[in-house]
């Protein structure tokens, strides 16, 4: 494992933020039309939480584009094969996130097929557990930095597992 500390805090960030926006998400009043405002705050958190899942899931991807990105391969030896079907949903999503996040187009305001808060945070959550699970195969301790992935994957699990193992294939 060649992960820093920094890198285990780099991760751990990514991991609450795309949790911490679901909470506030799923806050929202779901009555339309919405005054402007609480549109323009809820499309702010649609987007940063598209955002999250595509680091996140670019990162079990291992998909580093750049010298310093940080993914999978940082932390552990050898393969990593996640188990489920979790990577190939998000992997699926990534065209529509990226076109969102980086284009304006006619579509981008619009939801989009498999754009379920609930299903995206708690497949990356699966993902967090299996991979928090392989770390700590390989290595008798957990790095410190990744205390707070741990809870965080806790507090889904507490508040929003039961609607995710309802929605998950």
């Amino acid at each position: 494992m060649n992960a820093t500390s920094d890198d285990c805090a780099a991760f751990s960030y990514e991991v609450k933020m795309v949790y911490v926006l679901l909470h506030h998400l799923k806050d929202l009043p779901v009555e339309e039309p919405l005054p402007e405002w609480e549109t323009v705050y809820r499309n702010a958190l649609v987007e940063s939480h598209l955002l999250h899942t595509r680091v996140l899931t670019e990162f079990f991807l291992q998909q580093a584009s750049r010298p310093d990105d940080i993914i999978v391969s940082d932390f552990i030896d050898g393969a990593w094969a996640p188990d489920g079907q979790e990577l190939d949903r998000l992997k699926a999503l990534m065209p529509e996130i990226h076109k969102r996040l980086a284009h304006l187009t006619r579509h981008r305001h619009e939801e989009f097929p498999g754009w379920y808060s609930v299903l995206i945070t708690g497949d990356l959550m699966t993902l967090v557990s299996q991979f928090l699970d392989r770390i700590g195969k390989d290595s008798p301790r957990l790095n410190p930095g990744l205390d707070h992935a741990v809870k965080t994957r806790d507090y889904f699990l507490a508040d929003y597992g039961d609607e995710y193992r309802a929605m998950a294939p």
